[in-house]
């Protein structure tokens, strides 16, 4: 499979993007947010029976400058997120799940702890307002207080990718949980993961995050 956090990181990107510049890209006096090892015991380390999680390493791990920074697309998000993890203002967190048997699909969560919970909470709004406009569909989110949760489909060269991304924060925490399929023509009557996949996988999640 492709690197598929270039495609379903964008919303977590615009997520920090809007954090950050609210902040002032942590200013002086502001609290450095926590280390990685405690993301890395937050997040799920189980999601759906049949997926299967990444090993240790680029797909299973903490987010580093340099891997955010081979993500390219949006310049802007990714130099801000890039530079704010260089300079420990940022800490993210990556952990992915496959299908096993392969068929496709494919689950992740992303997280990004920010220095304030205020910080995180108004990202999570800025960002909701900027891709309101996206082309991705919506659908509501209610089991989770402010979670927001975006469809989108692209064409990629590995096939048709569809995404549900169920997006919030908690405490000082942004959440990205996203489920998955890519369809080609090999596996195109594979069950498909659904918004009800990702907010049951999101609600599970919420509660076991730290903070309010």
């Amino acid at each position: 499979m492709e690197r598929r956090r270039v495609a379903v990181s964008r919303a977590l990107l615009a997520l920090t993007s809007v954090a950050l510049a609210t902040l002032g890209a942590c200013a002086i006096g502001c609290t450095a947010a926590s280390a990685d090892a405690a993301l890395s015991s937050i997040v799920l380390s189980e999601v759906l029976p049949g997926m299967v999680a990444a090993p240790p390493g680029s797909f299973n791990g903490p987010l580093t400058q340099s891997e955010v920074q081979s993500w390219g697309g949006d310049s802007g998000a990714t130099s801000a997120l890039a530079q704010a993890l260089g300079n420990g203002e940022v800490n993210g967190y990556l952990r992915q799940w496959r299908s096993d048997p392969p068929n496709g699909a494919f689950v992740q969560i992303l997280a990004a702890q920010m220095p304030s919970s205020g910080g995180a909470a108004y990202a999570l709004g800025g960002a909701d307002r900027e891709l309101s406009g996206s082309p991705s569909g919506q659908f509501s989110v209610p089991e989770i207080a402010g979670a927001r949760g975006y469809t989108a489909t692209t064409n990629t060269p590995s096939g048709v990718v569809t995404e549900d991304v169920v997006s919030f924060a908690k405490g000082s925490i942004l959440f990205e949980v996203t489920v998955g399929q890519v369809t080609t023509a090999a596996n195109s009557g594979a069950p498909q993961l659904s918004q009800d996949d990702a907010i049951q996988i999101a609600s599970r999640q919420a509660a076991v995050a730290p903070g309010p």
